[in-house]
């Protein structure tokens, strides 16, 4: 998009990174495929606002999925959970609120799968070689390109070995004509996460 607002957030849990394939719930939403033939099924779709039409379009990548389970971690009562799950959770309850706030939204998945429809020499033993991993993160930026989307936002959730490390951070372009809208929105998002995390006594 020739104006796409950017900004990533994530935050660190304590655990190790990259770990087998994760097991999850398919969510099913009905919703209009950007372009089927470049994407997965149930990637890169786009959902009209539920309510009021502010005809502004956010896009919401929820980071790795598919072959690609991100980092890997585990509750305090020992469950291990993958940053793949977690990260789609997020990303579909942003959607939903965002959708109720009159925004026209498109994700990179809605559900437990890669973004781009894997081609010959992107999977080797049942993961993403170097040029699969590649050709999936660079879908997300086709599809907000597609979408023509005014607002880009990543989510991520990181791993780290010690506590220290963890904590959240929203990075954004500094680079791009639009920065200063990037710093700005960059810094809404890292402060209402903080917000909600304290609210909730996880800071």
């Amino acid at each position: 998009a020739a104006a796409v607002v950017v900004a990533a957030a994530g935050c660190t849990t304590i655990g190790t990174h990259h770990a087998a394939k994760p097991t999850t719930t398919t969510t099913t939403i009905s919703s209009y495929p950007i372009d089927p033939s470049l994407f997965e099924p149930g990637s890169c779709e786009s959902f009209r606002p539920t309510a009021g039409d502010r005809h502004t379009t956010v896009f919401l990548d929820a980071g790795h999925g598919g072959l690609d389970p991100g980092a890997v971690g585990q509750t305090e009562s020992g469950q291990t959970i993958y940053e793949a799950d977690e990260a789609l959770q997020v990303e579909l309850d942003t959607m939903a609120l965002l959708r109720a706030n009159g925004f026209d939204v498109v994700v990179s998945r809605t559900e437990a799968s890669t973004v781009a429809r894997p081609q010959p020499g992107d999977v080797s033993g049942g993961l993403f070689t170097v040029q699969g991993d590649h050709r999936d993160v660079t879908a997300r930026d086709v599809c907000a390109n597609m979408a023509r989307a005014d607002i880009l936002i990543g989510i991520y959730f990181n791993a780290a070995a010690a506590q220290l490390n963890s904590g959240c951070l929203t990075g954004y372009d500094a680079v791009r004509p639009f920065a200063a809208e990037n710093l700005r929105l960059a810094t809404l998002v890292q402060t209402d996460v903080l917000a909600a995390m304290n609210a909730q006594g996880w800071a």
